[in-house]
């Protein structure tokens, strides 16, 4: 998240916040609805290069009502594929297209893989035809002086999806994780709202279908455009200069935080600073009441996944012996962290908090 904010600011521009792609949908899915109830959806996004299933919960809040009623929308959880998306279909057709062409005589099949020219040409024409077949049952591919010869061969729906038969079983697949980590069942979930140009294919439509139920499915979001509009929601809603419906967002962080330090009394302890998804701007602190110094190591990992932790920060509060014998009192050592509007983690403070009382006043 550093890292895309230094590019912006390379770029010139000045970021205020971020938002995941997945809860600017459910952003967008919130603005033109009214909630007479709690629910709760799954967006699911295929976009170019990957696919990301968000489980989101819609919660109608006191005051007004229609679409003047305030609205609490949390991203609950949330699940990615980075290599299936809408190239990898067009790899799939792309590779049968080079075995039509193969069987046609006129150039073997290394002989065109060895060409990155006609690859990327016959790579072109794949996506065009998956676009086709996407509406259409049947298509024609074509391409003029490949390799000196003109390609022509039919392609249908079916052969599409022949070809594409590796990536089907990988389809449910961030749908059932992002369920997982939220610790909800599909039948607990109004539905799945399918957004990105690559959720248009049918074969990704069928493959949900077949194991969500086909009435789960929802097309009412714009496919292009939702995640966009989302984020220009949110920003306008920062700004004092519109005035959009109260739609408040409780997005979630792509990592989760642990704090391992050592207790005066106790052995090492390591706690749970913050969980996977948890709240972005959310305030935690770590507390131990004690007459000597404190230092804190914080840890982070992604978000609902197995990786080996990594660490992240390291706070120390120095000096509490010396104030402590002053004072003569023990003082509750603590250290005080949060995630700011960008989702980066930051150590907001770490002090010694004393309780003693003026002789004065005695």
């Amino acid at each position: 998240r550093q890292a895309l904010e230094d590019a912006a600011e390379l770029a010139g521009l000045r970021v205020v916040a971020l938002v995941n792609d997945g809860s600017a949908v459910a952003l967008n899915y919130a603005m033109g609805r009214t909630f007479e109830r709690a629910e709760r959806h799954v967006f699911y996004d295929m976009g170019a290069g990957n696919t990301v299933a968000t489980v989101a919960a819609f919660a109608p809040r006191k005051g007004g009502s229609g679409s003047a009623r305030p609205l609490a929308v949390a991203a609950q959880a949330y699940a990615a594929d980075r290599g299936l998306g809408g190239l990898a279909l067009d790899f799939a057709v792309r590779d049968m297209l080079v075995a039509k062409f193969a069987a046609s005589g006129a150039a073997t099949a290394a002989e065109l893989r060895a060409s990155a020219r006609a690859m990327a040409r016959l790579l072109r024409e794949a996506r065009r035809v998956k676009t086709v077949l996407s509406a259409n049952s049947e298509a024609t591919a074509a391409v003029e002086g490949l390799l000196g010869a003109d390609f022509r061969a039919p392609v249908t729906r079916a052969e599409l999806e022949r070809a594409a038969a590796p990536l089907e079983a990988r389809i449910r697949a961030p749908v059932d994780r992002a369920l997982a980590a939220a610790n909800v069942t599909a039948a607990e979930v109004d539905s799945i709202v399918l957004v990105g140009g690559g959720s248009r294919v049918p074969l990704v439509q069928r493959a949900l279908a077949a194991a969500f139920g086909a009435e789960k499915l929802s097309r009412s979001v714009n496919a292009e455009e939702a995640c966009v509009m989302g984020a220009v929601f949110k920003a306008a809603a920062r700004s004092s200069q519109f005035r959009v419906r109260d739609i408040r967002l409780r997005d979630a962080l792509p990592y989760s935080v642990r704090a391992t330090y050592a207790p005066e009394l106790a052995s090492p302890q390591t706690v749970l600073v913050s969980p996977d998804f948890g709240a972005a701007g959310a305030r935690r602190s770590v507390r131990d009441v004690r007459s000597s110094d404190l230092a804190v190591e914080f840890s982070a990992r992604a978000s609902g996944s197995d990786d080996d932790w990594a660490a992240l920060a390291t706070a120390r509060v120095a000096g509490v012996a010396d104030a402590a014998a002053r004072l003569q009192a023990t003082p509750e050592v603590r250290v005080v962290v949060h995630t700011d509007d960008l989702g980066r983690f930051d150590v907001l403070k770490a002090e010694a908090r004393f309780n003693v009382s003026n002789p004065a006043l005695a």
